[in-house]
């Protein structure tokens, strides 16, 4: 590189046998503006910099291929960012401190895509999630998981309103079936158990007990 009154300036490399390096500009004998850099170990980053450390707009690869694009500060991702994952799932949104944290949207490899809050890189908080066969999980998510009152489409159309525990049916709740038949009362573990109403298609209407459907 080129040096004024003994320090780095401009465009210049630094490099050491643990397989680091740096190439970008310096000034006054810092590393600050645009620079690639490799990392001990293994990783990469393309963007700016201070004083050595991530800072501004840039993209960031780890040990494991993630890849981080957003703004940088102090050698963080924060604010809205693209994470890009090794399996294809692709997450664009709020992120703090290099986790998936606030509002966003999770395009997963799968097809499937959830739309809404996030929390320490899990679904929480409101959101939706949908598959690429129909089915809609809609509601309050917690460390990943739809918890309390929430809506459920399936692929065949029919849908539960009510009460669920992990994702599933637990509790009081509703599902109306596609031919316009439907079932308000108890359920366990995803199945009709406990009291119930039953209207089915040929109007006849059933109140009672069931027990796994029946």
């Amino acid at each position: 590189g080129v040096f004024l009154q003994g320090k780095l300036n401009g465009q210049g490399k630094q490099s050491n046998p643990n397989g680091y390096s740096y190439e970008g500009e310096w000034s006054g004998g810092k590393k600050i503006g645009q620079a690639i850099v490799q990392y001990e170990g293994g990783g990469s980053y393309v963007g700016l910099v201070f004083e050595g450390v991530r800072q501004g707009e840039g993209k960031l690869t780890l040990t494991d291929g993630t890849i981080l694009e957003g703004i940088f500060q102090s050698g963080t991702l924060n604010g809205q960012g693209i994470v890009q994952f090794v399996n294809g799932d692709r997450y664009l949104g709020e992120v703090s401190n290099g986790k998936i944290e606030g509002e966003g949207v999770k395009e997963y490899s799968t097809g499937a895509v959830y739309k809404g809050n996030f929390l320490n890189n899990q679904h929480h908080g409101y959101g939706v999630y949908k598959t690429s066969n129909g089915y809609i999980a809609d509601g309050n998510w917690v460390n990943g998981q739809l918890q309390g009152s929430g809506k459920l489409t399936y692929p065949d159309l029919s849908n539960y309103v009510g009460e669920l525990i992990d994702g599933i049916p637990n509790g009081s709740g509703t599902i109306t079936f596609n031919d316009g038949s439907n079932y308000t009362g108890q359920w366990i573990e995803g199945k009709i158990n406990g009291y119930g109403t039953a209207k089915y298609l040929n109007g006849q209407i059933y109140i009672g007990n069931f027990k796994n459907g029946k």
